[in-house]
This record gives C-alpha cells, structure tokens and sequence, in this order.
C-alpha cells in the first residue's frame, strides 16, 4: 500500500466547510506584511511555558515505560 493510498490528499474544497468570515479573515491575514523577526519571537513568546511549570508537571505513572501504542497481549 503506498502512503498515498494510506493518507490520501485533503480536498479542502470539498471537506473543510468554512463560512464567509473564515474567507475574509484568511485574506486579510494574506495581505497583512510579515512579521519582523523580533516581532515574531515575541509572539512566541507569548506561548512559552516556564520550565518550573513543566518540572511540575507529574508524568506517566507505573512500573511500565510509556508508550503511545497499545499492548496487544
């Protein structure tokens, strides 16, 4: 099976239903002009998450390590 047969294209034409907002919001965005780089690093910044709020953060539990796939047994 090829990886087009397992993932195939979105047809964003057909599938994505958007309404007359979404469209216009889209290209305001387009034309917009880019960010400069400073600019963009604190935009990000504003996403940032502090590394004692992640040190705090209990992880997986248990004697097994974790993993993202099931146990078929």
């Amino acid at each position: 099976m090829s990886s087009s047969e397992q993932w195939p294209l979105l047809n964003l034409g057909e599938r994505l239903v958007t309404t007359q907002e979404d469209v216009e919001a889209l290209r305001r965005a387009r034309r917009s002009p880019p960010m400069a780089p400073e600019e963009f690093v604190e935009f990000l910044s504003a996403f940032a998450v502090s590394t004692e709020v992640l040190r705090g953060r209990r992880g997986p539990q248990g004697p097994e390590p974790f993993s993202l796939f099931r146990s078929t047994s």
